[in-house]
């Protein structure tokens, strides 16, 4: 049996005009939530800054 992911939660507030742009920008990208477009745009700082997070496996 596969190992359950461990999960950390975030609660981050945002005001209300970065909340409507990243709403507009998910219609228009490949990203289909909030959390997977979060998720991939700290990846991409993360190895920006040299550091090499994980990255999600694909489902088989």
């Amino acid at each position: 049996m596969a190992k359950k992911k461990e999960l950390t939660f975030w609660n981050v507030p945002v005001d209300r005009p970065l909340n409507e742009a990243l709403e507009e920008a998910i219609k228009i990208d490949w990203h289909r939530t909030k959390s997977e477009f979060i998720r991939d745009a700290v990846r991409r700082k993360l190895e920006n800054m040299g550091f090499n997070p994980p990255r999600p496996q694909l489902a088989e």
